[in-house]
């Protein structure tokens, strides 16, 4: 293996994956692995918390951390077109020349994990009920409050409590005013932001997500 390979610094952790989504064999480097991922649906679809098991540890396992390193947080879409040419510059920090090359069928065959990601990412939304559809409903700030608390409600069922980055979470609204909705929670800051930008993607609004103070 190249020394740059060793010597790169990873960000990437293996990690239990306590939320199995793919089962995936890497036969020609005799590898099973058992991978975990979070969905967000912003403009796109967002893969976030990449993480995996494997049944052994070898030297080819440095390169496979870093394709995973270099997907964490992209687009769908990135996960079927992603190159080896890509991964081997990320890997040699954008420099001339290849550290895992010349390519053999084992290399190529990682690909195909992000190739399994997408298939599945894209399956699985395929035909799924629009929640809000406001030529139909209207405008969700015309809403009567009961029926925003409602919507609210179906709206964390399906979008935010099954993710596993926000287990114990409750949200309850507080207040809704033209652009802001005031919610109890104790979710951070930063996760709070991502709430809002889900809820302003399905709903078609601009609402600012605040905590209450009380």
């Amino acid at each position: 293996m190249h020394k740059n390979i060793i010597n790169r610094k990873l960000k990437f952790k293996r990690d239990i994956v306590k939320d199995p989504q793919i089962n995936m064999s890497l036969a020609h480097s005799g590898l099973e692995l058992t991978v975990g991922f979070n969905t967000i649906q912003l403009e796109e679809i967002i893969i976030e918390d990449l993480c995996y098991q494997v049944n052994k540890v070898t030297d080819f396992l440095r390169i496979v951390d870093f394709y995973f390193e270099l997907l964490n947080g992209k687009p769908i879409e990135v996960f079927d077109r992603l190159s080896l040419k890509e991964l081997d510059a990320f890997i040699n920090d954008g420099k001339r020349g290849s550290v895992i090359g010349p390519y053999g069928v084992e290399h190529f065959e990682i690909l195909k994990l992000g190739s399994s990601i997408y298939n599945k990412v894209v399956e699985s939304s395929k035909g799924e009920e629009a929640l809000y559809d406001q030529s139909i409903n209207g405008k969700f700030i015309d809403l009567s409050f009961s029926e925003q608390i409602e919507y609210f409600e179906e709206f964390c069922a399906r979008f935010i409590y099954p993710e596993v980055k926000f287990k114990n979470t409750e949200m309850d609204i507080v207040d809704i005013l033209p652009h802001k909705i005031t919610v109890d929670s104790s979710v951070d800051i930063r996760l709070l932001k991502l709430i809002e930008e889900k809820f302003n993607h399905e709903f078609s609004t601009e609402f600012k997500f605040v905590k209450s103070k009380s």
